[in-house]
């Protein structure tokens, strides 16, 4: 009786035996969408990001970065329209509706003061 352990060992292949070929790869079955027409899935994510970015900008309204940036924009659109300057020095809105207006004033286009006050407050309600 020889002792002999199960040890596992790779067959090496008889002496003039060729070695295996490797098998060929066999390609990966196409990913199939729940929505099969391409066209309408594309439909589908831009809508669904249009929601998503509408959704977003009143809560992006409140961020201070995006609030100057916004009063930038109204600023220049109204001195393009109207000729008037207007100088904010701080822009600030709070939930829900409160602005807080820092420094500020409009002058007319031959430089007139229309308005110049140090801070204005409005508490705006959504509902009359």
């Amino acid at each position: 009786m020889n002792d002999t352990h199960d040890t596992h060992t790779p067959q090496q292949p008889a002496r003039g035996a060729q070695p295996e070929a490797p098998k060929p790869e066999v390609p990966k079955p196409r990913k199939r969408h729940a929505i099969r027409p391409r066209w309408l899935r594309i439909t589908l994510k831009t809508l669904m990001w249009l929601v998503i970015v509408v959704l977003c900008l009143p809560v992006l309204i409140y961020i201070p970065p995006v609030q100057d940036l916004a009063i930038s924009i109204a600023r220049d659109a109204v001195r393009k329209s109207t000729g008037m300057e207007i100088g904010i020095g701080k822009f600030r809105l709070s939930f829900p509706l409160k602005v807080h207006l820092q420094d500020v004033y409009v002058l007319t286009a031959p430089r007139d003061t229309m308005v110049r006050a140090g801070e204005a407050i409005a508490d705006i309600k959504l509902l009359p």
